[in-house]
């Protein structure tokens, strides 16, 4: 059963006013008994009901997505914008509102939309961040100022967010390294190109994709880690001045943004089937040339569902204070090739989520 105000009041033996004042930190109160009730407060377990106050404050509960910002070379979080807008209708007439913010691909800017969103006193957080260890301390500022914070598609492990929500990143590695190993029939040279060094999603997918191609596939040589900044016309530069410079190139691997940007350069040269291709998301342009056979697989990570699932647990937690039953959520690993791409993405944009239960009881 939840805590309330009245329990805590009884507890210590004064009003609940008295309570709720030194829950607020408001004036009126001994500092001795501002102490008692928060230290009573505490060894109860209470956990302030937003809903009650929202309603009470004649406002609504708000509920933050920060994204790095991404041109149209990357439509990768257009699908995540979907399902945030997918749930969001769902608690719109319900006392809910969702902020989508699109920051620079800069931690200090994430740090910055951070800090002007505690002072604005926002209910909850969802953040995916470029830097987690950068933000470590702003997200801990915001949980002790009483926000909800979670980390979705890119975690903040060190951070004291609730919950992670996104594909498990260091399997997805593997799964890429397993599937690059048989492509180039394990032997060779292969590359890596990412989007962030200091993204851990992307250092994960990296680390994952290392594991298994060191321990299954020993005669395949990673050349290097090329960093692309999540944009195609990165990745472009990058396999064209690696594919001009090495003759005996097997494969290329691409953790984030510019997959299509890849793809091209390799058509340009004329590698196709000579050069592999394994990358992630079903877009357009990625599914485009998976047809074409210039991508060999491409794994998805259902970013429809993480948007959704962010809106979903947050206000589930706002309102009820149902708590995750895990800590990391894990969405799919789904692999597609020329076979199947054309249906995996029918599939991956036409989920249809489970309704939220947003009724007050």
């Amino acid at each position: 059963m939840m805590v309330t105000i009245k329990d805590v009041a009884k507890a210590v033996g004064v009003s609940p006013g008295t309570v709720d004042r030194a829950l607020h930190n408001r004036t009126g109160i001994s500092k001795e008994t501002k102490r008692c009730v928060l230290a009573k407060a505490k060894g109860l377990g209470y956990v302030p009901n937003n809903l009650a106050r929202a309603l009470s404050l004649h406002r609504r509960l708000s509920i933050a997505i920060v994204v790095p910002k991404k041109n149209s070379q990357n439509p990768f979080w257009s699908q995540i914008r979907l399902g945030v807008n997918a749930a969001a209708h769902e608690i719109k007439g319900v006392g809910a509102e969702v902020l989508w913010l699109a920051t620079k691909a800069d931690p200090a800017e994430q740090l910055k939309t951070m800090e002007e969103l505690i002072a604005k006193k926002v209910d909850a957080i969802a953040i995916a961040s470029i830097d987690p260890d950068f933000l470590r301390d702003t997200i801990n500022k915001a949980v002790d100022a009483g926000i909800i914070v979670i980390a979705f598609n890119t975690d903040t492990p060190s951070s004291r967010r609730m919950c992670f929500i996104g594909q498990d990143l260091t399997t997805a590695g593997k799964v890429a390294g397993e599937l690059m190993g048989q492509f180039v029939g394990g032997e060779g040279k292969i590359a890596v190109i990412t989007g962030f060094h200091k993204a851990l999603a992307h250092r994960q997918r990296v680390e994952g994709f290392r594991e298994e191609i060191e321990k299954f596939f020993p005669r395949i040589e990673i050349i290097g880690v090329y960093e692309n900044h999540d944009r195609a016309d990165g990745a472009y530069r990058i396999v064209k001045r690696l594919l001009q410079d090495s003759l005996t190139l097997k494969g290329i691997y691409v953790t984030a943004g510019g997959p299509f940007g890849a793809a091209r350069a390799i058509k340009d040269m004329g590698k196709i089937d000579k050069v592999k291709l394994i990358c992630f998301d079903f877009v357009d342009e990625t599914v485009k040339y998976v047809c074409e056979g210039v991508i060999q697989a491409c794994i998805g990570q259902d970013p429809f569902l993480q948007g959704y699932e962010v809106v979903r647990i947050l206000w589930d937690f706002l309102v009820k204070r149902h708590k995750p039953k895990q800590e990391y959520i894990f969405t799919s690993i789904d692999i597609a090739c020329r076979a199947n791409i054309e249906r995996s993405t029918f599939l991956n944009r036409n989920r249809v989520p489970v309704n939220l239960r947003v009724g007050f009881g």
